[in-house]
């Protein structure tokens, strides 16, 4: 059956190169694009297989035992805390070489003797 149908050019042109990929006419893609398009709704897809993820064995590097990783956090948490208590200390020494310590700026006494006296 013959019928008149006003395509675009820029889809008539996309028909054409399907057509030439595919060594059929032109009418040919039109219908098999139709048809399958009419139809889409009509039947359930087909199941997909379902998607899996397959995981890669892993493990520690050699060397590594898993049973004493809680001494190794042990270990590294008691060397982050003489690390820092040293600092502190190092700090304070750093705070009495300027002169005046911390207790004569609370009190008010500055370290620059008695006022008024």
């Amino acid at each position: 059956m013959r019928k008149t149908l006003t395509i675009g050019d820029d889809l008539f042109h996309v028909l054409k190169d399907v057509a030439h990929q595919r060594g059929i006419s032109v009418k040919e893609v039109v219908n098999d694009t139709l048809r399958r398009g009419l139809s889409a709704g009509e039947e359930p897809c087909a199941a997909a297989e379902p998607f899996r993820v397959l995981s890669a064995p892993r493990g520690f590097r050699p060397g590594i035992d898993p049973m004493t990783l809680n001494q190794l956090a042990d270990k590294l948490e008691t060397e982050r805390f003489i690390a820092s208590d040293h600092q502190v200390a190092a700090g304070s020494a750093t705070g009495s070489a300027t002169g005046g310590s911390d207790s004569d700026a609370v009190s008010g006494n500055g370290g620059g003797g008695s006022r008024g006296g």
